[in-house]
């Protein structure tokens, strides 16, 4: 009887128990219905891709220059403000002219005005060298040695990789010239050891990828060497050339010079422009400029100012002849800074108003530099990243559960299955218990105790019968 009953209260324990176990299991499928604690699960972060990371990317845009737009304020101090000498085109260049001469021309001045080789259709030009930029950022080298009323007679081009042409009229005189200074002279010079050289009409001019040199001398002679006499007759000068953060621009011209061993004897009108642009940097332009000067010292002809280049000097004979000497306009309203004109020496005559029947200027300068546009940067490749580790696979969960897939923190990113038991075995945390999991918890406590009690109950009336 007594064994009897010993097999009774353990069946009776071991129902208990199951009775318990599967209602504290089905607890979580229970509370699943809604948010845990009265929130929400905390969003998962969005997971990154493999690979690296892009660098910054560059910039196509065509090249702008950084420097601030030409003030409106005239750049032009002196004693004859009525004229302000003018900038031939707005690209970026050097230029010098020996001569110009038009008719029917303002006394005010003022530009920019055309570029062209030529000079326009009314005017005799005389020895311009001309270095410039194109607006698509190809450099161009022209002298034009003689131009007649909008015709240019002869003149000398060049490109990048084009070399040297002859342009003009009258270009068979190059067949003639060139000969002469690179063959008969030349060798005169050579033999001489130096002691004696001469050019004729030499006109060179070269230009690359990154800039343009152009120089002319309609005569050049030299006795004695370095240490000797030196004499040129209606030079200029026209250079622009770029570097990878900077752009200079030259002009320069003279109609006649006379040095001895390196010094001065005697100029007669002669000017000098220079400019430049760097990136990043403030610009500068800068000129001179004088009418006569014997041994290094200025003439004071036809006014004190002529002769010691005293910018834009103005000596008047009534209306039949008007001089300005030294003209000068440096970053006023023709084009962006940086720029410069300068003009030794420049006669109206017979003004009437504020035209003029006929102008002339000798030797003119002129500059206009244009920083270069920063290069374009096609971005540092970004290193790539390292892959991640493949996930550990999830352990399968006992029956009655809901399955989880396990996300391994470097691993491609695996979504998880939706529901809290979800997101607390793929933290490992667990859930918070609330009032209704302690509410459940002690039903399924009450409805163990109460079936054991009742099977007792039972056992007990099955053993008094």
């Amino acid at each position: 009887m007594m064994r009897s009953k010993a097999c009774a209260r353990r069946r009776i324990g071991v129902l208990t128990l199951t009775i318990a176990a599967a209602l504290l299991a089905a607890l979580p499928e229970l509370s699943a219905g809604g948010p845990i604690g009265g929130g929400e699960l905390p969003a998962l972060p969005t997971l990154p891709s493999v690979g690296g990371t892009a660098g910054p990317s560059g910039s196509g845009a065509a090249p702008t220059s950084a420097l601030a737009p030409a003030s409106a304020a005239a750049g032009y101090a002196g004693a004859d403000p009525a004229y302000t000498p003018p900038l031939h085109g707005t690209a970026a260049h050097g230029q010098g002219t020996v001569a110009t001469v038009g008719t029917g021309e303002t006394t005010t001045g003022g530009g920019p005005v055309s570029g062209s080789p030529a000079g326009g259709s009314n005017e005799i030009v005389v020895g311009r060298a001309r270095g410039e930029q194109g607006s698509n950022g190809d450099y161009h080298g022209h002298i034009t040695i003689a131009a007649l009323f909008g015709t240019e007679l002869l003149g000398v081009d060049s490109t990048p990789g084009g070399g040297r042409q002859t342009t003009g009229a009258l270009a068979g005189i190059t067949a003639v010239t060139d000969p002469l200074n690179s063959a008969v002279l030349a060798a005169l010079c050579s033999s001489s050891g130096g002691q004696v050289c001469v050019q004729v009409l030499a006109a060179d001019s070269s230009t690359t990828s990154s800039g343009s040199t152009n120089h002319f001398s309609a005569a050049k002679a030299s006795l004695g060497g370095a240490s000797g006499v030196t004499a040129t007759a209606a030079e200029s000068d026209g250079d622009v050339n770029q570097t990878s953060s900077c752009q200079t621009a030259h002009g320069h011209s003279r109609v006649a010079g006379v040095s001895a061993g390196g010094s001065t004897l005697a100029n007669v009108a002669e000017s000098t422009s220079d400019s430049q642009a760097c990136r990043g940097s403030s610009p500068s332009a800068t000129s001179s400029s004088q009418v006569v000067n014997l041994l290094g010292s200025g003439v004071p002809v036809p006014a004190a100012g002529c002769g010691n280049g005293t910018p834009n000097t103005n000596f008047a004979l009534g209306p039949l002849l008007t001089i300005v000497c030294n003209a000068s306009d440096t970053n006023g309203a023709q084009a962006s800074v940086p720029y410069d004109v300068r003009e030794a020496l420049t006669t109206f005559a017979l003004q009437t108003g504020s035209t003029a029947v006929l102008k002339a200027t000798t030797a003119a300068a002129e500059t206009h530099a244009i920083a270069p546009a920063a290069p374009s940067n096609p971005g540092t490749p970004g290193t790539p990243g390292t892959p991640g580790t493949p996930g550990t696979p999830g352990t399968p969960s006992p029956p009655g559960t809901s399955e989880v897939s396990q996300v391994s923190a470097g691993g491609p990113g695996i979504a998880l299955e939706p529901g809290p038991t979800a997101a607390a075995e793929a933290t490992g945390a667990g859930l918070p218990r609330t009032g209704l999991d302690l509410l459940l918890i002690a039903l399924a406590g009450t409805a163990a105790l109460g079936s054991g009690l009742a099977i007792r109950r039972l056992a007990d009336a099955r053993r008094l019968a």
